[in-house]
């Protein structure tokens, strides 16, 4: 039976719904969680650091695994979100531990302010790792950097499962030689189990899930999760969305509230990806929104680059940026015959030209 206090007054704490969020107890993942926790109680007790490449699709409790075990062992680390380049990445990484970004610096004054800042025992974690390692034919030079120091080890999250082919030294072949990791995506009752925990705890003492929330509303953000492949981290987007639209109407959470936070969440999403995007990323693919095949791309690039006023590319950089636009997902390329035909991810919304066109020509 539902609570008559009102809604308002069932939610303590929304911060739970935070990608930042470490929960106290982890679902679904024990398996993975163990292998990580026995290499790290070992490295706590003085044997070396382990190295291990993470990999498994967006969502599937990778981060969230990792940084627990790292903070339950109490190993010391340092954590970065991988940049576009091996030098951004090391600047994040510079940014982090000394405090203050510094551009400009050769990647050898880098490395040697971060190794003062390091542990003398100790792990460094880089999440999206594919970012740079898959673009960046310097990366080999960071990773050599870390995996050459002593008593340090490397974790590389990733959802690339072939991420350790872009690991092209063999200097650092022999000395990374990590523990592959991999996360299946989630099912839609692990996903229904994790959504109502994490909802449980948002809740005041006394109160119960069923007070705020319908069940069936529950359901339906597990199966549109599943719908993305068990993507944990957009069930958990889109229950906090839902959260905040029933606290402002002082309603319990039905399934009309996940509907209208799934369009929230799914246009948040492409804003902040386009906010990442260069302006050749950008105009590339408002290119390929108005082609079938790549050549036909490339000849509208450069009309609207012309028009506009903006650089021209070379053909082979030109194929670069639509190659990471491919990785990046907002485009896939298929080869019929003699042509190469291009198609814009079904995931990108209905006005996305009208969206780039404000981005590009404000």
């Amino acid at each position: 039976m539902a609570s008559s206090r009102p809604v308002k007054d069932l939610v303590r704490d929304l911060g739970v719904f935070s990608h930042s969020f470490i929960p106290p107890r982890l679902l679904c993942r024990d398996r993975e969680y163990e292998r990580l926790m026995t290499e790290l109680k070992l490295a706590k007790e003085g044997f070396p650091p382990p190295n291990f490449i993470v990999l498994g699709p967006s969502g599937s409790g990778k981060t969230v695994t990792v940084r627990k075990a790292l903070a339950d062992a109490g190993v010391p680390s340092a954590y970065v979100v991988g940049e576009s380049s091996a030098y951004g990445t090391l600047v994040a990484l510079h940014t982090m531990l000394v405090g203050k970004k510094k551009w400009g610096l050769s990647f050898g004054v880098l490395w040697r302010d971060v190794e003062k800042a390091l542990p003398r025992s100790c792990l460094i974690v880089i999440d999206e790792a594919e970012k740079f390692m898959i673009r960046d034919e310097k990366s080999d030079e960071l990773l050599y950097m870390i995996v050459d120091r002593p008593e340090t080890g490397l974790i590389l999250i990733s959802n690339k499962v072939n991420l350790y082919d872009y690991v092209r030294d063999v200097r650092v072949k022999s000395r990374f030689n990590p523990y592959l990791l991999m996360f299946p995506p989630y099912k839609p009752d692990e996903i229904y189990m994790i959504v109502r925990d994490r909802l449980a705890m948002a809740m005041k003492e006394g109160s119960a899930v069923e007070d705020f929330a319908d069940d069936e509303a529950l359901k339906l953000i597990s199966a549109l999760a599943a719908q993305k492949g068990g993507d944990a981290r957009y069930a958990i987007d889109l229950l906090r969305e839902a959260v905040k639209m029933c606290l402002l109407n002082n309603e319990r959470l039905r399934a009309d509230h996940i509907y209208e936070a799934r369009r929230r969440v799914e246009r948040s999403y492409v804003e902040e990806g386009l906010k990442g995007l260069s302006t050749a990323h950008k105009l590339m693919l408002l290119a390929v929104l108005r082609s079938k095949t790549v050549g036909e791309a490339y000849r509208n690039f450069y009309e609207l680059a012309k028009s506009h006023g903006f650089p021209e590319l070379s053909e082979r950089r030109l194929k670069d940026v639509l190659g990471e636009l491919e990785v990046m997902g907002y485009v896939s390329v298929k080869r019929m015959g003699r042509n190469y035909y291009i198609e814009p991810s079904r995931w990108l919304p209905q006005d996305i030209v009208e969206v780039l066109e404000r981005e590009l020509f404000p």
